[in-house]
């Protein structure tokens, strides 16, 4: 039996994060929370500092790396193991070597565990001669702990040895060995994979099944339906999420089904995936499974999964979650609400009262919601211009996408915001920099390219294709030669295509789009091809519209596709526009909505779009068919459009009474012409 300690070390394949969870809202830690947690790394109570220090790590709070190294020494293994889990989490690269020691001589079997993991995620890989021989170790702890470290150190020795414990007699290693397989990318292992997924125990199936979904999704297709109906919960679940990733277009009556059959555990996660699904005649069965009143944390996700699909019926439970007095509630009925926009005069008003809420999460959702509405009354409040918290300053700079006064107390912020010594703060500096089209911060944008924060790094080179800035070209080319992540290599020749195009450019970047387009992302490929767009020939702008198709208009009901949308801001407000109002026409929810803020915020535009609330129907998004359930943003604001460099309905009545005066001037001269000629 597997000690108690192993969760230290060894989650639980079905609590990993999945894409269908899609941003489900949680708490993040305020000032006083984050402060409290690193206080707790010092106290006198051992479960404290275990408890601290595993939050850390969770939460990646990196204020906290300094007082977790002085931590390593603890006297309590607990302690140090979950430090180093900590560590191991944040990746903090600078503690490899403290901790490989660690892992040769701590006499703690937990702590020797740990540090294999941590290195591995560090990807340390002179730790790989002293991780092996973990493997042979008689606590299984360190056995599992090195198969999981080898999957991500990988080597020329990984494969073999991993293949090798899939004969163990022990169900939890053959089960790690297969996890870890996948991680190697290795595509013999698919072999070992499906014979595990085929004939294997459950225990077995589900490693198979989670390795395979990285390794060979194309196998899983038509293999997952029939496997809906085990008897096994975790299998169930394991399968669920695998449809979320991998998609099963035969799976949906079986899928709404378990949301009406299922125990509230699997109900859920198959309501989770039909939302990221966009299973839109789901709506009705979630909503009966939210009414039948079940236990608080499987509501709030009937719910959530009911906001993302769409469901207007929803919307009460949202407006009665907002009477809660659980924080974590109040938060998901606003994140309901902004994404179902419900068309009720008093919205905002009867929000408006939780922008002083206590908890600085639900403060900060109440102005995302107002800002998306246009009401800005909360600019003119003095604590939140004086702020600094990072939670209601990422909810500040997102505003001011939302108006077109940038001479607003929030845009002055934006240098400080650039300045701070917080990584997140800073993100939101750029991001409010991106979209007030503000380049007098360039040189600090700049600067910022070269973090080691992939988030930061990405929300800078949004903001630098963006803005459009010449001289970013070198630092720009510099970052291509060193960076790896293929997301931010694809964001870096966006920002190049806006600056710097010529013949030699356009092949190299014909070449990386290919490179690129074999790893079949949709994602990646939508940039790139965005980036080809600079040239106006015809292929590459047939080559968007294919995949501008794919992504807006298939797929999955994600989040994912609102910072895509927002990145179509680089065509500039005219062209935006148009592509905004295509969007308006996606049967996907969340991107609909999203393209629709968009429409009201740069035009005299009201879209009208329908959505079939009708269960035996899909959805057909027509062009000219009113919603009344649909509310706009905007709708009081007064938008005068500076800085916007894009033509707006309001610049053409503004240039109308000179125009009058111009045809005046011309009659006047064109009789005493004539008067003259007589």
């Amino acid at each position: 039996m597997i000690n108690s300690l192993l969760i230290l070390i060894v989650p639980a394949i079905s609590n990993s994060p999945h894409a269908h969870e899609d941003d489900f809202p949680v708490l993040a830690l305020n000032a006083k929370q984050r402060a409290a947690l690193i206080a707790d790394l010092d106290n006198s109570s051992i479960h404290n500092r275990i408890k601290a220090a595993s939050r850390i790590g969770s939460e990646k709070l990196k204020s906290a790396v300094p007082h977790l190294i002085s931590r390593l020494k603890d006297a309590n293994p607990m302690v140090r193991g979950e430090v180093i889990k900590a560590l191991g989490e944040l990746k903090v690269k600078s503690t490899a070597i403290s901790i490989y020691r660690l892992l040769l001589h701590d006499p703690s079997p937990l702590v020797r565990a740990n540090s294999a993991i941590a290195l591995g995620k560090m990807e340390y890989r002179d730790a790989i001669p002293a991780i092996i021989p973990l493997l042979d170790r008689p606590d299984i702890r360190e056995r599992l702990a090195a198969i999981e470290a080898l999957g991500k150190l990988g080597g020329p020795k990984a494969f073999r040895l991993l293949t090798g414990k899939l004969s163990s007699p022990s169900f939890e290693v053959r089960a790690a060995a297969l996890k870890a397989l996948a991680g190697l990318k290795d595509k013999k292992a698919v072999f070992y994979l499906r014979k595990y997924f085929e004939t294997g125990h459950p225990q077995l199936k589900r490693a198979a099944l989670t390795a395979l979904v990285k390794l060979n999704p194309s196998f899983l297709k038509d293999k997952l339906k029939p496997l809906l109906a085990a008897k096994e919960d975790d299998l169930r679940l394991a399968v669920l999420d695998a449809i979320g990733e991998v998609g099963c277009d035969s799976c949906q009556e079986e899928i709404i089904a378990l949301i009406k059959n299922g125990n509230d555990r699997i109900s859920v996660k198959a309501a989770s995936v039909a939302a990221y699904l966009n299973l839109r005649n789901a709506i009705p069965d979630v909503i009966s499974r939210l009414r039948l009143n079940p236990a608080t944390r499987a509501r709030m996700g009937y719910l959530w999964a009911c906001a993302r699909l769409g469901g207007m019926d929803c919307v009460k439970d949202s407006l009665y979650f907002l009477e809660s007095s659980v924080p974590e509630q109040r938060l998901l009925a606003l994140r309901a609400l902004r994404i179902l926009r419900p068309a009720y005069a008093d919205l905002k008003n009867r929000v408006y009262h939780l922008i002083h809420d206590n908890n600085l999460n639900v403060a900060s959702e109440v102005i995302e919601l107002l800002s998306e509405y246009g009401d800005r009354r909360f600019s003119k409040d003095r604590k939140l211009i004086e702020t600094k918290s990072i939670i209601l300053t990422g909810a500040l700079a997102r505003s001011l996408r939302w108006t077109a006064d940038y001479n607003e107390p929030f845009v002055t912020n934006i240098s400080r915001w650039l300045m701070s010594d917080n990584t997140r703060v800073k993100e939101n500096g750029v991001f409010a920099a991106a979209f007030v089209k503000n380049k007098n911060h360039t040189g600090r944008l700049l600067s910022l390219l070269y973090t080691q924060d992939e988030s930061l790094k990405i929300h800078v080179l949004s903001a630098l294709a963006m803005l459009d800035i010449p001289w970013a070209g070198p630092a720009l080319e510099y970052v291509l030669k060193k960076e790896t992540d293929k997301r931010v290599v694809a964001l870096v020749w966006l920002a190049l295509s806006r600056i710097s195009w010529s013949p030699a450019f356009e092949v190299r970047l014909i070449t990386a789009a290919a490179e690129a387009g074999k790893n079949n992302d949709d994602y990646i490929n939508f940039i790139y091809a965005a980036a080809l767009m600079a040239s106006r020939k015809t292929e590459h702008r047939t080559a968007f519209n294919q995949a501008f198709q794919r992504i807006f208009f298939h797929g999955r009901n994600s989040v994912d596709k609102e910072f895509l949308i927002d990145l179509l801001n680089v065509f500039g407000k005219r062209t935006a526009s148009m592509l905004f109002q295509k969007i308006v026409t996606s049967e996907l929810h969340r991107v609909r909505v999203h393209s629709m803020r968009y429409l009201a915020r740069f035009m005299d535009y009201t879209p009208e779009v329908s959505f079939n609330n009708d269960s035996s129907k899909t959805s057909n998004a027509k062009a000219v068919v009113k919603d009344n359930n649909l509310k706009l943003p905007f709708d009081n604001q007064k938008d005068d459009s500076r800085g916007c460099s894009c033509r707006n309905s309001r610049d053409n009545n503004a240039l109308r009474p000179l125009a009058v005066l111009f045809i005046a001037i011309l009659a006047a001269m064109s009789v005493s012409r004539r008067r003259i000629r007589k």
